[in-house]
């Protein structure tokens, strides 16, 4: 490795809460993207909107619900790409790996063993 490399190698690996590299960074926004998306499927059932029988009999909470699942799975999934190969070693990053990972594992067994 050069310098150059080196210097950027260990500013990644460097510790604290916020995250050094752009995928990083990237799987931080969508944990923030995850949050607002369970806030905003939180705030319409609490208006009063309410489920059916199947995912599309409300549109609303069905995108709500579709965003933060997307959201904390690929945010998960780049959480854990930027810890393993890119060397990060920020907080929030774990954090959006752990959630990321959660929501993944809740999708394959709501796959695998629906009610």
């Amino acid at each position: 490795l050069d310098g150059a490399s080196l210097s950027a190698a260990a500013r990644a690996r460097s510790s604290g809460a916020m995250p050094r590299t752009t995928i990083g960074r990237t799987a931080v926004g969508l944990l923030l993207g995850f949050a607002i998306a369970v806030g905003a499927f939180v705030a319409l059932v609490e208006g009063g909107q309410r489920g059916g029988d199947t995912l599309i009999s409300n549109p609303w909470l069905a995108i709500a619900g579709l965003t933060a699942a997307a959201t904390s799975v690929a945010g998960g999934a780049l959480a854990i790409w930027a810890i393993v190969r890119m060397g990060e070693r920020g907080a929030l990053v774990f954090v959006a790996a752990g959630v990321g990972s959660l929501m993944a594992l809740w999708v394959l067994l709501e796959l695998a063993f629906p009610h």
